[in-house]
């Protein structure tokens, strides 16, 4: 069977419609339709039905869908290898990263990658929030996603790239300095979360990764947060803080990035909230040697004693 019935068969289940599929296939409804009818009949078996107007497969559709798209990933996965073992000389790799960590990053690694491998093509997608990322990796319209481990929807392969650390980033002459402590196990001052219940916090809205891991340090605080503004980007958050109008939370990697932005960082939490940045990918197996060879460019770049983590 050509690999184009296949495609065909994926993308009417995709789009729900043989009309929506034959307008994203570029082809006629009729031909489409008319595809579908010479292949259930062919082989004996209906894969599809229809409730109230929609197509739904069949136990016999679903047996073929899923044997339909390890064919297409293997399809992908051998043309993906063919165009780059030519010693990476050439062929493309697209990396997804949050609109966010792209604002702290690329300006970085993309010149980076450029002068390492500049037969190589690098595409790039970025997404409002983790979700949408991890997204975007599970379905392979990345090679990988610059994305925090623990995953949330997900089960990813991964390189780590860095640890980093969940911090509050408070005004540099804030009084809140004056109640940090020094704890050995964290590299930043630490202040108890408990004594600034009666603080204006700058918070990201819910659903995203930094909000839910505040949500956890108040959880454990034991307290509901006077929540001054709410806010889709970390960005604004930290900007707010830093002219003084509530606190808000970062990556501890931040201030590495932006050293003029007026803040202090603190760590908080009992222990502190600690993520792994990675290069997170479907499948190692799967992974082009191309997007390999950026992975370890990005590896090296951040590596910690340039992070100020050793």
């Amino acid at each position: 069977m050509d690999i184009k019935e296949y495609k065909y068969i994926l993308t009417v289940i995709q789009c729900g419609s043989i009309s929506g599929a034959a307008k994203k296939l570029n082809i006629s409804q009729p031909s489409l339709s008319m595809y579908i009818r010479g292949l259930e009949d062919k082989s004996g078996i209906k894969f599809f039905y229809k409730v109230e107007g929609n197509l739904r497969l069949t136990s016999a559709g679903k047996l073929y869908i899923d044997y339909a798209q390890k064919i297409v990933d293997l399809d992908a996965a051998l043309s993906r290898d063919l165009r780059n073992i030519q010693n990476l000389d050439g062929g493309e790799v697209t990396i997804g990263v949050t609109a966010t960590r792209g604002t702290f990053c690329l300006h970085e690694i993309l010149p980076l990658l450029k002068k390492h491998y500049p037969a190589i093509t690098v595409k790039l997608i970025e997404t409002a929030s983790a979700h949408q990322l991890e997204e975007l990796v599970h379905h392979r319209h990345v090679d990988f996603g610059l994305a925090n481990f623990p995953f949330r929807h997900f089960a990813f392969d991964y390189d780590e790239l860095f640890p980093e650390e969940i911090v509050m980033a408070v005004p540099a002459d804030s009084p809140v300095l004056e109640q940090t402590q020094s704890r050995p196990e964290c590299s930043l001052p630490w202040i108890d979360l408990r004594i600034l219940k009666d603080e204006n916090f700058i918070l990201l809205k819910q659903g995203q990764r930094m909000r839910q891991a505040a949500n956890d340090l108040f959880a454990a605080a034991r307290y509901e947060p006077k929540i001054r503004l709410e806010t889709s980007s970390a960005i604004t958050a930290c900007n707010l803080a830093a002219a003084g109008m509530g606190l808000a939370f970062i990556t501890s990697t931040y201030l590495t990035i932006n050293p003029g932005s007026g803040l202090k960082l603190l760590s908080v939490g009992e222990p502190p909230i600690i993520y792994k940045f990675t290069a997170a990918y479907e499948s190692k197996e799967t992974l082009s040697p191309s997007a390999q060879a950026l992975i370890n460019v990005i590896k090296e770049f951040y590596k910690p004693e340039r992070m100020g983590l050793l």
